[in-house]
């Protein structure tokens, strides 16, 4: 209900296709092949729990449909959130950073970009795992900046770059 709510109060406003308790109720309502699958642009996941571990095969089976999900969870651990976006996940949300990255992430998932919040930013900033593509020194400066305030416009304005080279 609140995540409907701020998508009513967006402007312009983001349609809601449906509120979901469970892959298979979505899958009722947005059968695979069928023709009002492609109504779906973006669906923004939270990850049911059992115990402490999210539940991945959920979103791997929205990613395998090739749907762009925004993960929208409480959890902040950067396994869970590098996990969840090596499957497939379009950007990773803590609940704790609000509507505004929220609406924020459905946009740019909807134009097919990922959207990097600040706990996300520092979920990638942190990975450590072999293989992986390292930052360079000014994408970290700019990482750094970006936990440190409010707007890309702020981080543009303190590193002298437009709010397009923050995101």
């Amino acid at each position: 209900a609140g995540i409907t709510a701020w998508c009513d109060d967006a402007r312009p406003p983001v349609e809601i296709a449906g509120c979901f308790h469970s892959l298979d109720e979505f899958f009722g309502a947005f059968p695979p092949g069928a023709a009002d699958a492609d109504a779906v642009e973006v669906v923004v996941l939270d990850p049911n729990f059992t115990g402490d571990i999210p539940d991945f095969q959920t979103l791997r089976a929205l990613c395998e449909r090739n749907l762009r999900v925004v993960v929208y969870c409480d959890m902040q651990a950067d396994e869970v959130i590098l996990t969840c976006l090596d499957i497939g996940a379009m950007t990773y949300l803590v609940k704790s950073e609000g509507k505004d990255h929220l609406i924020e992430a459905i946009r740019e998932a909807n134009s097919g970009k990922a959207y990097v919040g600040p706990r996300m930013a520092k979920a990638l900033r942190n990975d450590s795992i072999l293989g992986r593509i390292k930052l360079s020194e000014r994408e970290r400066e700019v990482l750094i900046a970006w936990f440190q305030t409010e707007s890309k416009d702020a981080v543009g304005k303190r590193l002298y770059i437009a709010p397009t080279t923050v995101r």
